[in-house]
């Protein structure tokens, strides 16, 4: 199992990450802790499919050739078998949109694909002594790149602490002004290390598709409808390159009962494009496209219903929860600002 697949499985635990924590924990409690989440741990291959996170996993996907284009004009499919009226005619038309786009180009032997995004989260940090827990949101600037191989790089910069009220900042200085952001991680994956698409074998047949990602043949996760919804935005992105793809993916929402439009939706970089969401596991999953182009320009989640008993008598201080806050509350923004195909795992487009 690679470092980056641990500090996810750590990361998505919810564990203590102060760096004051350090202060709270013994040596044995760090040790405990980490051996109960990496334990049953198996590192993905190409043969089986990795389970899909919450948020987070770094994927490469590969294609081997040329894809055909094909020009279809669905018919909209709405109601109790698809998606409402509106996002199906939203979904539709980025579909439409997807197949007069070109083909992009594809990383040869010795190249990366290059992936540069933000990602914007909001945590409650619990303070303990008596002190009201605040909520606070970190923005991190993320490089990936990705090799056939299975080798890659991940740089991620935190680079802005906010506070969604004055009341959390408040409570943040009342705490001592706790250090709250991650600071610069510089991951290094060698051959093998990560899991391999390629999108050759993924169906452009919309169906067939549909029924492969419903087996989680393509990539794994909870059976549930809305993890299903979260793995189309994932393909949206690992499957970028080729058209009929996705095209397929867009006409698989659109035929997908629960998705509902959002309308215009404006991004953290100014990009405003089409929202489209789906409910389940307590948010609202949305995916935000340019409707002329149907690039997938970013994803968010809104929190609609908090977890009971997130914080007991058993949580240390110091304790950062990740996904939490009031009903309504934005948790989590993933905005992809640019991809291209570089010849080194420290160059840049």
């Amino acid at each position: 199992m690679s470092n980056q697949s641990v500090l996810q499985r750590f990361a998505s635990a919810n564990p203590v990450t102060d760096v004051d924590a350090d202060a709270v924990l013994s040596d044995q409690q760090w040790q405990d802790m980490l051996g109960s989440i990496v334990s049953d741990a198996g590192g993905p291959s190409k043969a089986s499919a990795p389970t899909l996170p919450r948020k987070g996993l770094r994927l490469t996907a590969l294609v081997a050739g040329a894809v055909a284009l094909a020009i279809l004009v669905p018919t909209v499919t709405n109601g109790p078998t698809g998606a409402s009226p509106a996002a199906a005619d939203a979904l539709y038309r980025a579909a439409s949109s997807a197949r007069s786009q070109r083909a992009l180009p594809v990383p040869g032997p010795g190249q990366f694909l290059y992936r540069r995004s933000m990602e914007r989260q909001t945590s409650m940090y619990v303070s303990g002594n008596d002190l009201d827990n605040f909520l606070f949101t970190e923005t991190v600037e993320v490089e990936d790149w990705s090799a056939e191989d299975g080798s890659g790089r991940t740089v991620s910069q935190a680079s802005e602490i906010t506070f969604p009220s004055a009341a959390d900042e408040a409570a943040w200085r009342a705490t001592g002004e706790p250090r709250l952001e991650t600071g610069r991680r510089d991951q290094h994956d060698g051959a093998g290390d990560r899991y391999v698409l390629d999108i050759n074998d993924v169906p452009t047949d919309p169906d067939e598709l549909l029924a492969a990602i419903e087996r989680r043949e393509i990539l794994g996760g909870d059976p549930a409808d809305w993890v299903t919804f979260q793995i189309i935005g994932e393909l949206l992105q690992l499957t970028y390159r080729s058209p009929e793809h996705r095209a397929a993916l867009y006409e698989v929402a659109a035929n997908f009962p629960g998705v509902d439009y959002e309308g215009e939706v404006t991004d953290p970089l100014g990009r405003t494009g089409d929202a489209v969401s789906y409910e389940g596991g307590g948010s609202r999953h949305e995916l935000i496209f340019d409707p002329e182009t149907a690039e997938l320009l970013a994803e968010r989640i809104v929190l609609l219903q908090q977890e009971e008993g997130l914080v007991n008598d058993d949580t240390w201080p110091g304790t950062k929860i990740a996904f939490a806050g009031p009903p309504g509350t934005v948790v989590w923004w993933e905005v992809y600002e640019q991809t291209a195909v570089v010849d080194s795992p420290d160059s840049r487009p």
